[in-house]
């Protein structure tokens, strides 16, 4: 599939920079930025690498506090990625 913008789907862009390590791009019809992750539940997120452990809790189902401790976040923060 081809990347397009997640908010007018024009597939005309160019690449604006990188951000956490993530590639940006700015769509030439609406001017709006964005990366491969946006639109997505992993956009905005600030510890990518733990998500997959994270994940493997949830799909076990633990608590919110097991998989907190699993994966090496806080429980609140286990508990707002429950909601993505």
């Amino acid at each position: 599939p081809q990347l397009c913008c997640p908010r007018c789907h024009a597939t005309r862009w160019y690449r604006h920079g990188r951000e956490c390590g993530l590639q940006r791009y700015r769509c030439r019809a609406c001017g709006k930025t964005f990366n491969t992750l946006t639109g997505t539940p992993l956009a905005r997120l600030r510890h990518k690498e733990r998500w997959l452990a994270y994940l493997d809790s949830l799909l076990a189902s633990h608590t919110v506090r097991q998989a907190a401790a699993r994966s090496g976040v806080h429980r609140n923060t286990s508990f707002r990625w429950r909601h993505r």
